[in-house]
């Protein structure tokens, strides 16, 4: 099939390099802490298969740092919570845990997740107080603790049935995060091309023990320093009943900025080419004050049917073949680099650039250069 998607020069735009950023129909993001702590480096490690002795975090997992045999272990260290110096919410984030996650913080019990490659999220306010240092221990339970009596997984892991190193642990980031008790918990943007309109919905949460009575409003810049006439957003007064959260949806309203205002993959390859994007900021006054801010390209793809026996997809009005490939980061996991492991979080190639090697933006370039606009990962 010939490839009818190529946009005027002054038009291209960068493409997503994952599939559900290229066609999703908003931007959604969780909001802005208002301080975070990083709790990277150095913890206490207590495998069940051996004696207790220390581990990098994330560093991979367990396994990527020779804990080939561990089923499952304690992570322990010591946190300080900050004070922010108003009543507050103190939550517990770690970027990724494979797979069952327990948590104590003073070997009291706060919670279990369960998660397979994605984030695991503790809201620990009840169990600390700002300003003072507590004791926090997460029991990991990793792929051999997992298994029902046929040896079947009780988790999704995607490609461990053939690939024996998938990260097991903590192996991503792992921070401690502040809010103030009222709060933006999420923003989820949403743009038409159809309607030429932008429309986006806001989760307010009250964690107090009495109603909150707040403002809430929003403003458009540009990303990259553009002279845009955006349009102007209402504000909007809400209540928040105690302990709950509010979604509100502000919107729609009309996007008058023309084509050149839109997203736009970077189709054919420009070198050093950077996409036209917006920052959507939210803030909230009154009985609660908090910002928070989005970064959103203006585009719609959809699936649209020209006739009985045809259906294709259009990216802002323009159609769109999909070109790309499967990026299993599994194939990856015989690699010894300081340890056996999954690429994604753990290999140079697929990380921030560092010394010698350019990391992902690079990898992402390069796809780019076969005309790439979409990248499977899994």
């Amino acid at each position: 099939m010939s490839d009818s998607f190529h946009i005027p020069t002054s038009f291209r735009r960068t493409t997503a390099f994952i599939a559900s950023m290229f066609l999703a129909l908003g931007a959604a993001v969780s909001s802005e802490p208002v301080q975070t702590a990083d709790l990277s480096g150095t913890w206490d490690f207590d495998p069940n298969d051996g004696p207790a002795t220390s581990i990098e975090v994330p560093g991979g997992g367990w396994y990527k740092q020779g804990f080939t045999n561990t089923n499952e272990a304690d992570y322990e260290r010591t946190i300080s919570v900050p004070d922010i110096g108003q009543p507050q919410v103190t939550k517990l984030k770690f970027g990724a845990v494979n797979y069952q996650a327990d948590l104590y913080i003073d070997e009291v019990f706060v919670g279990s997740s369960t998660q397979s490659h994605t984030a695991a999220t503790f809201d620990i306010t009840d169990h600390v107080t700002p300003g003072n240092s507590h004791a926090v221990r997460l029991h990991v339970k990793g792929h051999g603790a997992l298994l029902n009596e046929f040896f079947q997984s009780l988790v999704p892991n995607g490609a461990r049935s053939w690939a024996n190193f998938l990260p097991q642990g903590i192996f991503r980031s792992a921070e401690l995060l502040v809010y103030p008790q009222v709060h933006i918990e999420d923003v989820f943007v949403k743009t038409s091309v159809e309607n030429t309109s932008l429309s986006y919905d806001v989760w307010l949460r009250n964690d107090s023990a009495s109603a909150a009575n707040v403002t809430l409003a929003g403003n458009l810049t540009s990303w990259n320093g553009d002279a845009w006439s955006y349009p102007s957003l209402p504000s909007q007064a809400v209540s928040i009943a105690a302990g709950s959260v509010t979604k509100v949806t502000i919107g729609p309203v009309n996007w008058n900025l023309g084509t050149a205002s839109y997203w736009w993959p970077n189709v054919p390859y420009q070198a050093g080419y950077t996409a036209k994007l917006h920052d959507l900021d939210v803030t909230i006054t009154g009985d609660g004050t908090h910002s928070t801010s989005v970064r959103f390209g203006f585009r719609e793809c959809r699936q649209v049917s020209p006739d009985a026996n045809h259906t294709i997809y259009t990216l802002n009005g323009v159609r769109v073949n999909f070109r790309g490939d499967s990026l299993q980061g599994a194939n990856y996991d015989r690699i010894n680099n300081g340890g056996l492991g999954d690429a994604f979080s753990t290999l140079p190639g697929f990380l921030p650039p560092s010394p010698g090697n350019p990391g992902w933006p690079k990898a992402v370039d390069n796809y780019q250069r076969l005309n790439y606009n979409v990248v499977r990962i899994h």
